[in-house]
Formats: structure tokens, C-alpha cells, sequence
């Protein structure tokens, strides 16, 4: 947590309550007062307002640790947006710890935030509108907040995205783990090994230097859905070699087949394309497979794998790819 982290979430405990202390006493909506947590805002926090929600706040963050923990976000740098934490914390703060129901939706709009990049831009007054919309909606009232109504996925967004540490891989990665990843080379549950320090790092599943041995293209095999989080010592045995090729190494170290099919599922990896090195067939199957596992923690109904996704920052792409 960064050292301003906590009094940005001060800021916004605050001003909700003056805001609710502004409606019950009936006044005018364009008077009511505004809720931010921008330096301005921050600066202006009164001593009063600091001693007053301080300790809850305090309280706010070990909920927002709990509610991580559950998610298996268990290491700092694994947290996609550390904004989105001042804003989760703050929320938890004025309803307390979720029930079921609650806990759904507020894993819905995590995921919503985390998986379209929308703290990235102007994510002070994200949060402030979360801070705004979000509780009400946890409670049973209000409209679906703004963070999970406009967030939209698409293929486009999976097969462009190139940074190992931005916050879409993490999201990705930590769904992978959520959903019961499991470590090629050690067969440990990756949430197990991250839980104890392991190092755990985004590999390439068709290494670089067969790719470029096979001609495929840059932004395919540096993109997303070619990288998985692994253990170091499994990017030691997967090297440079096809996916064939290290995967009859694990073999003959004692991995039965059926055993390492199972792991490359719990991967989202359709096992045949790996054997088979079919760079193309892995490629369509798992962007479809992650897609899915994406759409369905943002609580978003999973398009059709026949469809043509859009994205306006990028081309039309579909899942059949064809190289010349």
C-alpha cells in the first residue's frame, strides 16, 4: 500500500458520510456534497474526519485483505490496481464484510475493474463514482454501478495485450489460479506455491525461440494467451524447445501422460495442440477457453465462439488464425 493509499481512503469514508448525513437532511441534489479523493480532497480532510474513521478504516483494509485472500491475491504486486484497493477498502468499510448475495456482486465489479483496465485513466474519479454507485447496489438498491455496466472483454483485448506485469495478464493469471492452476514441473497448486513466496512467473507456453524458428508472428506468440503463470524451475524445463518435445522430458522424468494432460487443463490448454505443436489450434482454443473464464468472473454472458469481436482501439480479429 502506497503511503498516500490510506488517507485517499480516509478521504472517501469521509465524504461518504457527509454526503449520507447531506440526503437524510433532505438537501437539494446539486448541493449535495461532492465524494473524491483526489489531493485537493486529501488535503482538505480535517483532523476531526481522520480520528473519526480512521480505525474503520484500518478495518476496511483487513476485510479488503480477506476478501483478496478468497480471490488468491495474496502478494502486493499481484493486486492489478492499487487505486481499485483504496476504493474496495473504503466500500467495506461502510458495509462491512459481505454475505453471499453481497459478495457476489462485489466480486463482479472487482473483476469488472481489474480485467477492462478501467482504473488506468482517471482512476481517482473512478474510484469516487465506485464510492458512490457500488455500496448501494451491494445493499440491494440503486442501478448497476458504471464499472460493471460499461466494462466490456473481447477477444481483441486478449490476444493484444503484451505486458507480463500489466493488469490484465495479473487478472488473468490470478482467474488461472483461482480456477485450480496447477504447476507443470513441481504438480503443486500455483496458489499453494504463491502462497508460500515461490517465485511464480509469466512464461511462454510456445517458447520464443521455437516460435521464431516456426515463423509465427510476434503479437501471436508474445500475446497473452501464450503465457501462463509457472514456476521458474518450469520454464527451466520447458526451455526453448517444443511444446512436444518437453512435454515427453516431463515424461520420461516419471510425469505420466494423463497427469501432465491434467495440468495443461487446469491451464486452459486443450492438451492434443501441445502434443501435436499446433500453434494455431492452441492459439483459438485457449483464447476461447480464457475468454470464457474472464467473462464469467465479470458476470458477463460468454459471446459465441463463431462470432468476429471489435475492439475500436484495434482491428476486427477472429479465432481462426491462418499463417502465410
Amino acid at each position: 500500500m502506497r503511503e498516500t493509499d490510506f488517507l485517499s481512503c480516509v478521504t472517501l469514508v469521509a465524504a461518504h458520510y457527509r454526503r449520507q448525513k447531506a440526503l437524510q437532511a433532505a438537501m437539494p441534489p446539486q448541493k449535495l456534497p461532492a465524494v473524491a479523493c483526489g489531493r485537493e480532497e486529501v488535503l482538505a480532510l480535517s483532523v476531526d474526519e481522520y480520528k473519526t474513521h480512521a480505525e474503520r478504516v484500518a478495518a476496511g483494509y483487513e476485510e479488503a485483505a480477506r476478501f483478496l485472500h478468497g480471490q488468491r491475491i495474496v502478494m502486493a504486486e499481484d493486486v492489478p490496481y492499487q487505486i481499485q484497493l483504496v476504493a474496495l477498502a473504503a466500500i467495506l468499510t461502510v458495509i462491512g464484510y459481505p454475505h453471499e448475495q453481497r459478495r457476489s456482486r462485489l466480486e463482479q465489479w472487482f473483476w469488472c475493474g481489474a480485467c477492462t483496465a478501467s482504473y488506468t485513466s482517471w482512476h481517482e474519479a473512478r474510484a469516487a463514482r465506485d464510492m458512490l454507485e457500488v455500496p448501494i447496489w451491494l445493499s440491494g438498491g440503486g442501478a448497476i454501478p458504471t464499472t460493471v455496466s460499461d466494462a466490456i472483454f473481447n477477444v481483441n483485448r486478449l490476444l493484444g495485450v503484451q505486458r507480463r506485469h500489466g493488469a490484465v495478464y495479473k487478472s488473468v493469471s490470478t482467474l488461472l489460479r483461482k480456477h485450480g492452476a496447477i504447476d507443470l514441473a513441481t504438480g503443486e497448486a500455483l496458489s499453494d506455491v504463491r502462497h508460500y513466496d515461490d517465485p511464480i512467473e509469466s512464461h511462454h507456453i510456445f517458447p520464443v525461440a521455437y516460435c521464431k524458428q516456426q515463423a509465427i508472428p510476434l503479437s501471436q506468440y508474445h500475446c497473452l494467451v501464450n503465457r501462463t503463470p509457472l514456476s521458474r524451475l518450469s520454464n527451466q524445463k520447458i526451455g526453448g524447445r517444443a511444446p512436444s518435445q518437453y512435454l515427453r522430458t516431463l515424461e520420461l522424468q516419471g510425469i505420466s501422460r494423463q497427469r501432465l494432460d491434467a495440468i495443461l487443463r487446469s491451464h486452459l490448454i486443450e492438451p492434443e495442440t501441445l502434443w501435436n505443436d499446433d500453434f494455431d489450434s492452441f492459439l483459438t482454443t485457449r483464447t476461447q477457453s480464457l475468454l470464457k473464464l474472464v467473462m464469467q468472473a465479470m458476470g458477463k454472458p460468454h459471446p459465441p465462439s463463431a462470432v468476429s469481436l471489435e475492439s475500436p482501439a484495434s482491428p476486427p480479429l477472429t479465432l481462426a488464425w491462418v499463417r502465410s
